[in-house]
């Protein structure tokens, strides 16, 4: 048994799983499946888009974004989060954009998931809570823009949504 530790969640860990799923099925010994689960997981990008940070700061899960949180509780709804949890951040929060649309930070999720993948083909995986138009949105935007080998749409966890709030969307996803 090897205990991997995805340093993300939701959509960051199914690309994942589902990599070291089909490499086990295809009949790769242990080893070789571990390996490509870390891999995968080295070369991950997990973005998360929020109707709302109330979820995670009262939750204790905000951590960087606390400032944007904060700002969000005094002066009402205001601007959208996109936040990134994944290894090159160590699996720690980081900050990646706010925008006053939700439709933004989609479009600005599929711009950076094209500028990391470049000519390249993308694998990844978008979850959501209750927002399914908006993971459908991701998901053919980002078809639109680069080569895509898998992406499929999961609804997010009963965790999930006490953590994250309904509208959560979050898209992970690696080079193939």
């Amino acid at each position: 048994i090897e205990v991997i530790d995805s340093r993300t969640v939701e959509a960051g860990e199914m690309p994942i799983a589902i990599d070291a799923a089909k490499l086990a099925m295809e009949g790769a010994g242990f080893d070789e499946v571990v390996e490509r689960a870390y891999a995968v997981r080295d070369s991950m990008c997990a973005l998360f888009c929020f109707e709302t940070l109330f979820y995670r700061d009262k939750g204790g899960r905000v951590f960087k974004a606390k400032p944007w949180a904060e700002a969000e509780g005094n002066h009402g709804v205001g601007f959208k989060a996109m936040i990134e949890v994944d290894f090159s951040t160590g699996g720690t929060v980081q900050l990646v954009s706010r925008a006053k649309s939700k439709r933004q930070l989609l479009q600005k999720m599929v711009e950076i998931a094209a500028e990391k993948v470049g000519e390249g083909t993308m694998s990844g995986a978008i979850v959501h809570i209750n927002a399914l138009q908006d993971a459908e949105y991701v998901r053919d935007l980002a078809a639109s823009k680069v080569e895509c080998d898998s992406l499929p749409i999961s609804l997010g966890r009963a965790v999930t949504a006490i953590q994250n709030g309904e509208g959560f969307v979050t898209f992970g996803f690696h080079v193939v």
